[in-house]
């Protein structure tokens, strides 16, 4: 059993839809997007995408892609591949937390 915490994130998938989810492992997140993560921080919030999303050949995700170009993550000639998580802010003790209402520029 892990003693990571509960936290609550959402998934966009690349079909632009998104979901509701509760994290409590990095398994767990990392099966959300298909594999080893990579850790994006955004303004108010942090993301999380495949870190092999191209070399696999996953599908763009657009809604992501946007969110890290207006974040400044990526360059305007690069994307993001396959689905992203967002969560809120790290707590200072190295643990995301909750995506808030307030996160709602996100949706």
């Amino acid at each position: 059993m892990s003693d990571h915490p509960k936290t609550k994130g959402v998934v966009l998938y690349p079909d632009g839809t998104y979901q509701r989810k509760v994290f409590d492992s990095l398994e767990k997140m990392q099966a959300s997007v298909g594999g080893l993560i990579e850790r994006l921080n955004l303004p108010e919030a942090t993301a999380y995408i495949n870190e092999e999303g191209k070399l696999h050949d996953l599908d763009f995700n657009g809604q992501a892609t946007l969110i890290c170009l207006l974040a400044g993550n990526i360059s305007h000639w690069d994307n993001i591949k396959g689905n992203m998580i967002i969560m809120g802010v790290d707590d200072g003790e190295g643990y995301d937390t909750d995506i808030s209402n307030q996160n709602k520029i996100f949706f």
